[in-house]
């Protein structure tokens, strides 16, 4: 799927009952993570995704749970997407998939968290290149990205009809 052009907008709920909004963490670097408890490579990155969120208090963090996926848990809000309205938006192709989107607004890297997963069933012990923190750390400095967009491995979104 191809992304907007923009920043998102959306209103949805989290896993907790709370309402959350675009206008939410206005002027601040938005991190989207979609992902979901039924992909196991999604899974996988929990941990890592909850230390992120605590590495940098000052980026807003927000899973996404397209259609009717098991929600992940994650120590920073999980947002609730039954109808993909917000999962369309970003572009989402696949679980997990990273967006990252500057003070601004504007969409600055799209794709995988890092290069653990090489394929289905192949993963390095550790990965080389952790894109999704390399992207929050130009982005964070004014910088340019390096990588705006990196394919990743995972489990794809099937939103059927609209």
């Amino acid at each position: 799927m191809t992304p907007a052009a923009g920043a998102p907008i959306y209103r949805l709920m989290d896993t907790k009952g709370r309402v959350h909004q675009a206008s939410e963490g206005a002027g601040q670097v938005k991190v989207f993570i979609v992902t979901s408890s039924g992909c196991p490579i999604a899974s996988r990155y929990r941990p890592q995704l909850d230390r992120l969120q605590r590495e940098y208090p000052n980026v807003l963090f927000l899973a996404v749970t397209p259609g009717g996926l098991a929600p992940a848990a994650q120590e920073f809000p999980v947002l609730l997407d039954p109808h993909f309205v917000l999962a369309r938006q970003l572009g989402a192709s696949m679980t997990p998939e990273a967006f990252v989107f500057d003070e601004g607004g504007s969409l600055r890297y799209q794709g995988r968290i890092d290069d653990k997963f090489v394929d289905f069933g192949k993963a390095r012990a550790q990965p080389t290149r952790e894109d999704l923190r390399v992207a929050i750390d130009e982005v964070r400095a004014g910088r340019a990205v390096s990588l705006k967009r990196q394919r990743g491995v995972g489990c794809f979104i099937e939103y059927g009809a609209r």
